[in-house]
């Protein structure tokens, strides 16, 4: 299916990045809910460009349960979308949710945690490739 802007009703942004955001959106089609990265390609210069069709290449390339699944992706208005799984909460979340609270995280959770990023991140060296960005807010 080819997609663009129009088939997707935008329900919140989910986060900012360098070159653009992420938003929680409903497939107006299917009703099912994706994340929807936008990237927009104005300032990128041209090796910035590749770098962004190449992240969406790579992301195709994984099928893993640790790691976010790739959907689709589609030029439009001078912005690249990857379409991709969406994932409630982040661990950046739940680390200040519990320095909130004043409260450890439990330990089977941090080993469970620990345990899910490894496979994730084993995925992708098995696939030669690098995460770039890893940090709480982007493991989920």
């Amino acid at each position: 299916m080819t997609y663009n802007l129009s088939n997707f009703e935008i329900l919140n942004t989910l986060g900012h990045g360098a070159f653009g955001n992420v938003f929680k959106v409903k497939n107006k089609k299917d009703n099912k809910i994706y994340a929807l990265k936008k990237i927009i390609l104005n300032n990128l210069s041209e090796l910035e460009k590749i770098k962004v069709k190449n992240e969406s290449k790579n992301l195709s390339a994984i099928n893993h349960k640790n790691i976010v699944k790739y959907y689709d992706d589609f030029f439009e208005n001078n912005a690249f979308y990857i379409i991709m799984e969406y994932c409630e909460g982040d661990l950046g979340k739940l680390i200040e949710a519990h320095k909130k609270s004043k409260k450890l995280i439990e330990k089977n959770v941090v080993l469970n945690i620990i345990k899910n990023l490894c496979l994730g991140l084993k995925e992708i060296q098995n696939k030669k490739l690098i995460h770039r960005d890893l940090k709480p807010d982007n493991i989920f």
